[in-house]
């Protein structure tokens, strides 16, 4: 609950000063929209800082991310994975680049960093889907608070992209 989760950090705050913010690692922290906004009000009237992963839901609009601003957000990270729609679709991200683009729009609004964070190679990436996502986030770097990273694309055994791989006949060597 947001209540534990306060207590939590009111006691890093309390017994730990040496930590000056928090870093939220949860790929859910804002899959409940009123969830994630209690926890925004929670952390500002308590004049938490921090940072966290989310994802760019089309909920997540100026709105959302002026409350995480006041609220004492410095940073936040969401998963780009690609700037080549059919590659996200090919990979069920179920993310759109429309909303990737507006995120990063309602960011640049309300001031507040992002980073992208991208994966590399998806199965279905060619030399042309790479060089349309390399364009494209470069714009987006230049035009938006963004700072991209790359990640190497890890694939897990007996994952459903593992199989997919050997679907399109990718050797995976992790």
């Amino acid at each position: 609950t947001i209540d534990n989760v306060m207590r939590e950090i009111l006691h890093i705050r309390q017994y730990y000063p040496i930590y000056e913010r928090i870093h939220f690692v949860d790929e859910t922290l804002n899959a409940n929209p009123t969830r994630f906004r209690n926890l925004c009000r929670a952390l500002g009237k308590e004049k938490i800082t921090w940072t966290g992963n989310c994802r760019a839901e089309t909920w997540m609009d100026l709105s959302v991310l002026r409350l995480m601003k006041t609220s004492g957000c410095q940073l936040v990270e969401i998963g780009i994975e690609s700037g080549v729609q059919s590659v996200l679709d090919q990979a069920n991200k179920g993310t759109k680049i429309s909303h990737i683009q507006q995120f990063l729009q309602s960011a640049k609004d309300v001031g507040l960093p992002v980073i992208g964070t991208v994966m590399v190679p998806h199965v279905s990436d060619t030399s042309d889907t790479l060089k349309q996502s390399v364009a494209i986030l470069t714009r987006w770097a230049k035009d938006y608070p963004l700072m991209v990273f790359p990640l190497q694309t890890m694939v897990f055994p007996a994952s459903p992209y593992e199989k997919e791989c050997k679907q399109y006949g990718v050797v995976v060597d992790n």
